[in-house]
């Protein structure tokens, strides 16, 4: 592809079969204006988008990390993007080395991620704009992100998940949507359960089937035994913002009712303030724990370890 900034290229959108995108490959290409990665886990080399153009980054859903290639060895994909006014970061992100250095309008970082991602290495960005999280996560995301982005706001906006009620051979899957003035909601989602040796469920949801914040799905007539379900959320770019998954059972002699409320703990998760996850905190330990409860609802707060 094209990389010097007088090509006239203004809108690049990645083929979903991409792995990579080399080091530098559109630094200075200040005509780019839109770009639009890959719906994968892909590997994004050191200025690949710096200097550009761009208004708004999606980084989508499976995506695990960014411009981190070591511990040692990190680097910064977008940087000195100076029309630069928004980014989103998926749930799905494990660690990423700072973003936003000298992207003086930016405005707003979208991070979809419960646990706050771990943040490895220099250039943090110095502005003061806003950092919107999943509801209950803002604490642990101040502490661990306190280094990085000393500056900003942060708000406790986006979903924190689904929820999942099961009734008698059946359950519904419950999620929330969201968007604002910047962030568009999924204009389509796709819905996939499984059992042990086939697919039981597999549509599309779109228009009248997604309108409102509160949307479901029901899983009805189900048999006895364990399923697990994938929910994917796309904007109208095309672009996988949404991705939950996660498992459930149902009993042959049926389970009416239950909610989050009365819902138990599947597993307990603990973090340092740095995001490094710990398999046995000490006690008196300051650390973040990432609940996960059997209806699939998450739950993350700082606690210290009695």
């Amino acid at each position: 592809m094209p990389s010097s900034p007088g090509t006239g290229l203004t809108d690049i959108r990645f083929p979903e079969s991409l792995e990579e995108i080399g080091s530098t490959a559109f630094f200075f290409a200040s005509n780019i204006q839109n770009i639009q990665l890959p719906n994968r886990d892909v590997v994004m080399g050191n200025n690949a988008f710096s200097a550009t153009g761009v208004k708004s980054m999606i980084f989508p859903e499976s995506i695990t990390n960014i411009g981190v290639a070591s511990e040692d060895n990190t680097f910064s994909i977008l940087t000195m993007n100076s029309a630069l006014e928004w980014i989103s970061l998926p749930s799905t992100l494990i660690t990423f080395s700072p973003l936003g250095l000298f992207c003086n309008a930016l405005k707003t970082m979208y991070c979809f991620a419960p646990v706050p991602p771990r943040t490895i290495g220099a250039n943090p960005a110095t502005g003061t704009f806003v950092i919107k999280v999943p509801k209950g996560s803002a604490e642990a995301y101040a502490a661990a992100w306190a280094d990085h982005y000393p500056n900003v706001t942060y708000e406790e906006v986006l979903p924190a998940g689904p929820t999942l009620e099961l009734a008698d051979n059946g359950a519904t899957l419950k999620w929330e949507a969201y968007s604002d003035d910047d962030f568009a909601a999924p204009s389509r989602y796709t819905v996939k359960l499984t059992d042990a040796t086939s697919t039981v469920v597999d549509t599309e949801l779109t228009g009248d089937q997604i309108s409102g914040s509160a949307l479901s799905y029901p899983f009805t007539d189900l048999p006895a035994g364990k399923y697990d379900y994938e929910l994917k959320g796309y904007v109208p770019t095309g672009q996988m913002t949404i991705l939950y998954t996660s498992s459930f059972e149902v009993e042959s002699s049926g389970i009416t009712g239950v909610d989050a409320s009365a819902a138990a703990v599947a597993s307990t998760r603990y973090y340092d303030l740095t995001g490094r996850e710990l398999l046995n905190p000490t006690p008196g330990t300051v650390c973040i724990v990432r609940t996960v409860m059997t209806d699939g609802s998450v739950s993350v707060a700082k606690t210290v370890i009695d």
